[in-house]
């Protein structure tokens, strides 16, 4: 059976649709081609707009987010400064173990023979800086971010000299020396010289 559209006669089992599509397709592709187009690019943003929706259902669901992941930084930073406790400050032979603790008279003759005054000299006021953008509010969060500081900076370029001299040294006057040696008696250093810049914190020495 036929039927009519638009004059065209056509099988009744041809639905409009599929009339529509094959019209397209033989006398109007590049129209065809704009509509095949539209599809990908609405289908594109249908499933950008689902993962978006998604992502703001997470938030949703674990609203403390910013405070998890806050207490999972604090918890990494207490644990690196428990290792730099037990690992570097702990064991160093080149400060007395007493509290504040300090550079001691091997500590100095290290500090001076492995030409770590003079790397330190040049850079102090340039590790300050770095020192003062820590959240210092402690005489021990004071030591050990300047033990921070000197070991984010123990493989440039100006600590080369140091590291040379650890290496002719393994044992210094009969002492065992690790390159942490030098970096911490320089840690206490810098340290010292930031309490001279910010003598608020001196009040519990």
């Amino acid at each position: 059976m036929w039927v009519c559209y638009g004059g065209v006669g056509i099988k009744k089992k041809t639905t409009l649709m599929e009339y529509l599509f094959n019209l397209l397709i033989q006398d109007y592709q590049q129209i065809a081609l704009y509509l095949v187009m539209l599809y990908f690019v609405v289908w594109i943003t249908i499933r950008i707009n689902t993962s978006y929706l998604k992502t703001s259902d997470l938030r949703t669901k674990v609203p403390n987010m910013e405070r998890l992941l806050a207490k999972i930084d604090a918890g990494l930073s207490s644990l690196n400064d428990t290792l730099l406790g037990k690992s570097i400050i702990d064991k160093s032979c080149y400060s007395r173990d007493r509290s504040p603790r300090s550079v001691n008279e091997l500590g100095e003759k290290l500090f001076k023979e492995s030409g770590a005054d003079a790397v330190y000299l040049s850079i102090k006021e340039e590790l300050a800086q770095e020192l003062a953008l820590k959240p210092i509010k402690s005489l021990l969060q004071l030591q050990t971010e300047s033990l921070n500081v000197m070991l984010a900076h123990q493989d440039d370029s100006a600590f080369l000299p140091l590291q040379n001299f650890v290496y002719q040294h393994p044992a210094y006057n009969d002492t065992p020396l690790a390159y942490t040696d030098v970096l911490f008696v320089m840690a206490l250093k810098l340290r010292d010289f930031y309490l001279t810049k910010h003598p608020n914190l001196n009040a519990g020495l």
